[in-house]
């Protein structure tokens, strides 16, 4: 199913005429061999260019369509027209001499075979210079180039580009397969099946060299009388090979159609292969900017009330696909393969956002939580990786596209971190490098909210889990954590600019085991109480007198399970916020 979509992606993207047909492949190249008509080297021309990297600006190697580049496991496997230094000019880049003349030796042998058959002045001077260049015993500025590719320029015309160069290579890639013909599990025809299947690059955090999504070189993974045939164990034809790693390829180098969740390379596409899909799901996943962040609002809107989404033509029963890949060693993991029509993935993440809303600051402008938020928060504020679990991470997202449950990982996490973290002075800015910790905050709060939500297994007041504070609720963790809120403001008016509260001393085991905690803190409340003017006094004694009426009995539960804890986290931080609220209310 996934090489099958791949497949019919990369025929779309083919007549649409923005990939490479079958035979040909885009590199990256930082140099190329200057010739004369004559064969005679002339020089290396450098062909990087500077873009703006955020504030950086970097140089980056410009991309060619060059003839059909495979992959070479071991051993020596010249290029034709693309290759190294080492292929290219017999440049000893790894200290390897001998190793060097082989290389340089097999490119000048593919180079003639092909070249010497073809009437181009470019195809004689590529030739000639082959014939007549000697292994250089020193190169200048050699260490340069030792990660670089080249390819070959004669009197201004890239080689690749030469017409008669490229009708003899499409000619000669046309012929007739010796690989053995066999039924092809992707296309169904009987085709020549491809031994090696071409690399997938810039899966990140796999091989630079790139990896294979289809191989196999053990005995406990090869069927009987397929011992060491390598991709013969899976017969893809040659044709099905080359498209849907070319596809991939693709996706994969496009920034604004590929994410990076945890360690997966997350790629997506509709079937008509409109690019204006993949903008528009890029952009709802994880908007960039604050401006993107309300557009994506806007339509969640839009969404809810039916309406059109007025995105150029945007069909939402179009068939969308999300592939979520991940490195293992020199090969890839599939970690989800994701089909639905474009409006339910929308929907599902229309869904999921409105799971998400909770109050929040009014200094808080963000409309939308972004997945790279949601996972920042399952991390250790002193960590320098804040990206969370790579495992967690694909499986939320999974969620979330598909609509079902969040994983237990998720809600565990957040509840660890609410019991770990103490709240840091958010004055204390200076050099440090860690991030502002805040024990509960407006993300920790919405995800406990959403996960919650979705379960369907639970003995939970979902009557609690609203956007803003329930003040009708008798759900005693929730109304529990109301109650720890008064108490810690009651604390606070007592003690102005008191540097730690009950929070930090009190809290988790007030939410853990609240019949051990909070007789001890309603006993000091009435020292606080007694502390402050009257009015203030009376005004949060009926607080905590109001709350105190919503038990049924005067005990305390002796310990809430997990899935209490949250609520209770919830009902402090909805009763914090109204506090705020009325706060800045007195203030004004």
């Amino acid at each position: 199913m996934i090489l099958q979509s791949l497949v019919k992606h990369y025929e779309k993207l083919l007549e649409r005429g923005e990939i490479t047909k079958p035979g040909w492949s885009k590199v990256e190249a930082s140099y190329a061999i200057k010739l004369s008509e004559d064969g005679e080297y002339r020089g290396i021309l450098p062909l990087e260019e500077t873009v703006q990297r955020g504030k950086k600006a970097v140089n980056i190697p410009r991309t060619f369509v060059v003839p059909e580049v495979t992959v070479a496991t071991s051993g020596i496997r010249a290029l034709l027209l693309y290759h190294n230094a080492e292929y290219l000019l017999g440049v000893c880049l790894k200290g390897k001499p001998e190793r060097t003349k082989q290389c340089f030796e097999a490119s000048k042998e593919k180079h003639l075979e092909f070249l010497g058959k073809i009437d181009s002045p470019v195809a004689r001077a590529i030739c000639k210079y082959f014939t007549n260049w000697q292994i250089p015993t020193e190169f200048p500025d050699a260490e340069k180039y030792k990660k670089s590719n080249f390819v070959f320029i004669v009197n201004g015309v890239y080689a690749h580009e030469d017409s008669a160069i490229k009708q003899a290579w499409d000619a000669q890639y046309s012929k007739e397969s010796d690989a053995p013909i066999m039924q092809c599990l992707v296309t169904g025809e009987r085709l020549p099946i491809a031994r090696i299947h071409p690399s997938i690059k810039r899966v990140k955090d796999a091989q630079q060299t790139g990896a294979a999504l289809v191989s196999f070189n053990s005995e406990a993974y090869e069927s009987f009388g397929n011992k060491k045939a390598q991709a013969f164990n899976a017969p893809v034809s040659e044709y099905a090979a080359f498209a849907y790693t070319t596809v991939l390829n693709h996706l994969i180098a496009d920034d604004a159609h590929r994410k990076f969740v945890g360690d997966s390379t997350v790629v997506f596409w509709a079937e008509t292969a409109e690019p204006d899909y993949g903008d528009l799901f890029s952009m709802m996943i994880d908007p960039p900017t604050e401006d993107a962040n309300e557009k994506a609002a806007a339509i969640m809107q839009k969404l809810v009330k039916g309406e059109p989404i007025d995105e150029k033509n945007i069909d939402l029963n179009v068939p969308f696909y999300v592939l979520g890949i991940s490195p293992n060693a020199s090969r890839l993991s599939v970690r989800f393969f994701l089909r639905d029509s474009f409006g339910n993935m929308l929907s599902n993440l229309r869904e999921h956002y409105h799971r998400l809303e909770i109050v929040k600051s009014k200094l808080d402008k963000r409309e939308q939580l972004p997945l790279y938020l949601l996972l920042k928060e399952t991390t250790n504020p002193n960590s320098k990786d804040d990206s969370g679990s790579p495992l967690l991470a694909g499986s939320v997202l999974r969620s979330i596209l598909i609509g079902v449950p969040y994983p237990v990982a998720l809600f565990t996490s957040i509840m660890l971190r609410v019991k770990a973290t103490q709240d840091s002075d958010e004055n204390d800015k200076g050099g440090s490098s860690k991030r502002i910790a805040k024990k509960i905050n407006r993300t920790k709060a919405a995800i406990i909210k959403a996960y919650l939500l979705k379960l369907t297994n639970t003995r939970i007041d979902k009557e609690v889990l609203s956007v803003s504070l329930n003040e009708e609720s008798t759900y005693i963790p929730y109304v529990l954590g109301r109650l720890f809120s008064v108490l810690e403001n009651i604390q606070e008016k007592a003690n102005p600019g008191i540097n730690a509260t009950i929070k930090d001393r009190y809290f988790n085991s007030a939410c853990a085991t609240p019949s051990v905690v909070f007789p001890l803190l309603l006993k000091l409340s009435n020292s606080h109480l007694r502390k402050m003017e009257k009015g203030a006094s009376i005004n949060l004694k009926k607080q905590v007198g109001t709350l105190m009426d919503k038990f049924s009995s005067e005990k305390f539960p002796k310990r809430l399970t997990l899935e209490e804890q949250g609520t209770f986290v919830l009902g402090y931080y909805h009763q914090t916020q109204k506090r705020y609220e009325s706060k800045k209310q007195e203030n004004q």
